[in-house]
């Protein structure tokens, strides 16, 4: 849904998956919820997408990723002092 631009429904779809997939493997709940952010961003919802991807950022592991999307995010902003 996401490569096809349905952003909303997207959305929509990991959320309903977050809530009734009772076991999630390799990290999936991470997936699901940066596919989340990405689609606030495409829907111009970039304050939503930061707050999603910094709780993702936190934890067990660094997730490169995750650092990339924010810094993006970041850039387009134009706000260079964050991190």
């Amino acid at each position: 849904m996401f490569n096809e631009g349905k952003y909303s429904e997207c959305i929509t779809t990991a959320e309903y998956a977050l809530e009734n997939i009772k076991q999630l493997h390799y990290d999936n709940s991470v997936w699901f919820k940066r596919r989340i952010a990405l689609s606030h961003v495409e829907l111009g919802d970039s304050e939503k997408a930061e707050e999603i991807l910094k709780s993702l950022d936190k934890g067990k592991g660094e997730k490169w990723f995750i650092e990339y999307e924010l810094s993006k995010i970041y850039f387009e902003q134009e706000n260079f002092e964050k991190h």
